[in-house]
C-alpha cells in the first residue's frame, strides 16, 4: 500500500475513534445528570408516541356535545324554526 492510502485508512480509523468517543462521553455524561442507566439514556432518545391521557372528569366537555346536539351552542336554540336556517341551494359548485 501507498502512504497515501495508510494516511487516509489512519484518518478513517482516527475519525470514527474519536466520534465513539464524543458519543461515549455525551452518554454517560446525560445518564448521570439523568440519574438513569446508559441503555435507559438512550432508550429516552428515541421518538416514542405520546398518550395523553384525559382527565375522567370531562364535565365542559360533555356539556358542550350535550348543546351541539341539542341545537343550542351559541345561542342557536332549536333549529327546528325554519327562519334560522340559511338556505343554500342557489350556490353552484364550480370545479
Amino acid at each position: 500500500m501507498s502512504q497515501k492510502t495508510k494516511t487516509a485508512i489512519k484518518a478513517i480509523a482516527g475519525f470514527i475513534l474519536a466520534v465513539a468517543l464524543i458519543f461515549m462521553v455525551v452518554s454517560l455524561s446525560l445518564a448521570s445528570a439523568h440519574d438513569r442507566p446508559l441503555v435507559d439514556e438512550w432508550k429516552s432518545w428515541v421518538q416514542e408516541e405520546e398518550v395523553q391521557e384525559t382527565p375522567e372528569d370531562n364535565t365542559t366537555e360533555d356539556q358542550e356535545t350535550d348543546d351541539i346536539v341539542d341545537g343550542e351552542l351559541s345561542g342557536q336554540g332549536d333549529l327546528t324554526d325554519m327562519e334560522q336556517v340559511e338556505d343554500y341551494s342557489d350556490i353552484e359548485i364550480v370545479a
